[in-house]
């Protein structure tokens, strides 16, 4: 409980750092995962779940919703889900862990374009908006095809991120000897047969309808 407490709170104090404009804040957002992977991979996938729910309730009586909607899409969700499937009895089993950087993005991206009523015309304004503030001028036709991609940018990002993470947290409590576990080789880390065919059903749906989102999906897939 001592270690779920202080990386949850550690967790999110990296995370509101960032929201509030610190000092280096948007260096130290990307290691808001790391406190919950050391508990996790220390004590448990329980301590872990106990610490993204304790980095949650902080962020939410610090921030908004939409703040706390953020720190569970980006971070919290994700990581909890990486801990859980990866500390298997006795093992740990990276092979869930690794369809879960190609399957979470995706989760969210389908939510946000069940939410937003044009997510395609979002993208291209958020994209439009960060080549103004850049100070460049792009036609407007690739300005378009960025946008098609830019949900499959930060997907393949989130996927960095988390493996980045991941492997510095094991590291380092393998080096303190408080790893529950053995780091598998990477030999052993296959993909479950059951994510093969995810990638050509997006293949199949974006070649019948097209679109962003479907591009998106895709190319998230095939991140693992």
């Amino acid at each position: 409980m001592l270690a779920a407490g202080a990386a949850g709170l550690c967790s999110a104090l990296l995370t509101l750092w960032a929201m509030r404009g610190m000092p280096v804040g948007s260096l130290l957002l990307w290691l808001t995962p790391l406190p919950i992977f050391l508990a996790g991979f220390a004590f448990g996938a329980r301590t872990a779940l106990i610490a993204v729910a304790v980095a949650s309730v902080a962020v939410l009586f610090s921030t908004t919703t939409l703040g706390l909607a953020l720190f569970l899409a980006m971070f919290g969700v994700p990581t909890a889900l990486i801990s859980v499937t990866a500390m298997q009895p006795a093992r740990m089993d990276l092979s869930l862990p690794l369809a879960v950087l190609g399957l979470w993005p995706v989760v969210v991206l389908g939510i946000l374009a069940a939410s937003v009523t044009d997510i395609e015309g979002e993208m291209r304004e958020a994209v439009e908006m960060g080549v103004a503030r850049m100070g460049v001028s792009l036609p407007d036709g690739m300005v378009a095809q960025i946008a098609q991609v830019k949900a499959a940018a930060a997907g393949f990002w989130m996927a960095l991120l988390m493996v980045g993470n991941g492997v510095a947290a094991q590291r380092l409590v393998t080096r303190q000897g408080l790893a529950l576990h053995v780091t598998p080789s990477l030999d052993d880390v296959r993909l479950p047969g059951w994510y093969f065919p995810l990638p050509l059903i997006a293949l199949v749906a974006w070649s019948a309808f097209g679109g962003a989102v479907a591009l998106s999906s895709l190319l998230m897939l095939l991140v693992p």
